[in-house]
């Protein structure tokens, strides 16, 4: 009596082929993700935006991400929070650029500058022992450019005319951006933004 062979995949081994990745969803559906991973998880993407980056730190994969998102409205919502409060953070950081500026460290012949601290009156601090202190030189910069951006963004006057909205829903018919997710809006939006920039590289005669 012959024995009937086993169906297998196109690859010979045993078991259907997995041909709409379903064994990985399943896999991944199933991975241990409890309410702590989810903090760690949360808590990192808000502070970097990465979110490979944070599925790492807090100990899964990608794809357990993806279907927690799916299938868990709750972790959904922590999540869109958890990057709008990054997205904020940015813009946080491109305004105290932009306003009150950054310190630049100063170097001479691949040296860090040391400086001496002075008093109101220009006379040299001195500690408790007399002796004079020093500090590391630096120079204050500041960044017209991440003011330009700053103000277009939140100010429409200042935005050029032929800088497309990619927030409307309304678009030409090769050109649908509703379709796309709110990341790659503005991530488009940032990348039109430095295009127009580009070719109209003087700032409105009000910022000066």
């Amino acid at each position: 009596m012959k024995k009937r062979k086993k169906q297998g995949s196109s690859t010979g081994v045993g078991g259907p082929a997995d041909q709409t990745g379903w064994r990985r969803k399943l896999q991944a559906s199933r991975v241990k993700f409890d309410d702590v991973q989810k903090r760690s998880y949360i808590e990192e993407f808000q502070k970097t935006g990465l979110k490979a980056h944070s599925a790492a730190k807090a100990g899964v994969c990608m794809s357990c991400i993806i279907s927690h998102r799916k299938n868990d409205p709750e972790f959904a919502a922590m999540e869109a929070r958890a990057y709008d409060i990054y997205r904020d953070s940015l813009a946080a950081e491109v305004d105290r650029r932009a306003r009150e500026g950054w310190d630049e460290p100063v170097y001479q012949k691949g040296i860090r500058v040391i400086e001496p601290v002075l008093n109101e009156d220009g006379s040299q601090t001195v500690n408790d022992a007399g002796q004079p202190i020093f500090r590391y030189a630096s120079v204050r910069r500041f960044s017209d450019r991440l003011m330009e951006i700053h103000i277009k963004r939140h100010d429409p006057a200042y935005r050029d005319r032929s800088m497309v909205d990619v927030n409307k829903t309304e678009a030409p018919p090769d050109h649908d951006f509703s379709r796309l997710s709110p990341e790659k809006r503005e991530v488009l939006r940032a990348m039109l933004e430095e295009a127009a920039a580009e070719v109209q590289p003087k700032a409105p005669e009000q910022l000066h």
